[in-house]
């Protein structure tokens, strides 16, 4: 037994003393270099099989959205990376633990760190990955994918921010608008039709609005167009039909009518106390022609016609 422990002691000093007389700070710095080498080579090759397994499985059948596909890259590309950072880490502990030999001998700490950049500076990895190759390649694959065409609650979030205005005007400073400032002030999307044209879809809808006062019907035109680098359908025109006020008709007894045939002058009073839009027709010396007069809170307005025919009465 005692001469069995004397040879096992023995082999490994001889061991011991072979690492040692291996070990240099130029050999060193060209292991700890090649640890490092060592990640970026499984880098290249796990990014350059995660890149051709997106293309080869990238279609309509696996990705229902093109946001859903580079989502899907990015988590993939995303696990290399860490795998490698991770790598890297245990390459830099152990290029620290190799390096702290040669702290008390400056000579031999920049023989270190000198065959350290060296090698580094020569490595070639193993895996070529040409990133632009595959970028053109993954967007082709992505451009296959043709996302969902909007539905009701998509049209509405796509008018945020969106202004329609009346098509029907009696003049264009009294032309009425609607800004869409949230979803809320939808109450109702119907889509009549869609089609498609050039490329494009048009939707013809038709829209329940209100607001704190009013409620209102919109018929609209809307163009969504679909570039080869946009990730989804995007507004292209909005165009307005009809918009118009639905009436309330609360607000009749609030108007008086006065016509003064001396002057042809109209006079309407109101005598509620809030402001109104009385609307309706006119006749003057050409004819009728539409007419919109503001009347102020239990105030009045005049204006020049032979008579008038009010067929609206409703806030502004």
């Amino acid at each position: 037994m005692t001469t069995s422990l004397k040879s096992f002691s023995f082999i490994a000093l001889c061991i011991m003393l072979s690492v040692s007389a291996c070990s240099s700070p130029e050999s060193d710095g060209r292991r700890a270099a090649q640890e490092s080498c060592d990640c970026f080579d499984e880098y290249t090759k796990q990014l350059d099989r995660t890149l051709a397994s997106f293309v080869e499985t990238c279609d309509s059948t696996t990705f229902t959205s093109r946001v859903e596909a580079r989502e899907a890259l990015a988590e993939a590309v995303r696990k290399v990376e860490e795998a490698l950072s991770q790598c890297e880490q245990k390459a830099a502990a152990y290029r620290d633990k190799l390096n702290s030999k040669y702290v008390a001998n400056r000579a031999q700490a920049e023989q270190f760190q000198y065959a350290y950049t060296a090698h580094n500076q020569a490595f070639d990895p193993k895996t070529k990955v040409d990133v632009n190759a595959f970028q053109n390649r993954i967007d082709a694959k992505i451009q296959t994918i043709i996302p969902p065409k909007p539905d009701e609650e998509r049209i509405k979030r796509s008018l945020i921010g969106e202004t329609i205005y009346d098509q029907d005007y009696v003049s264009y400073s009294s032309r009425k608008s609607f800004k869409f400032e949230k979803t809320e002030q939808i109450e109702k999307v119907e889509i009549v039709s869609v089609q498609k044209k050039d490329g494009d879809i048009v939707y013809d809808v038709c829209l329940t609005l209100k607001t704190e006062i009013n409620s209102y019907t919109a018929k609209l035109l809307i163009t969504y167009h679909l570039g080869n680098h946009d990730d989804d359908w995007t507004t292209k025109n909005i165009q307005t039909i009809e918009y118009k006020i639905i009436p309330t008709n609360n607000y009749w007894d609030c108007i008086k009518k006065e016509v003064d045939g001396n002057y042809n002058i109209i006079y309407l009073y109101n005598s509620c106390n809030v402001a109104l839009l009385v609307e309706g027709l006119a006749l003057y010396s050409n004819g009728w022609e539409r007419f919109e007069k503001l009347v102020e809170p239990n105030g009045k307005t005049y204006f020049v016609a032979l008579e008038c025919d009010i067929k609206q009465i409703e806030r502004p």
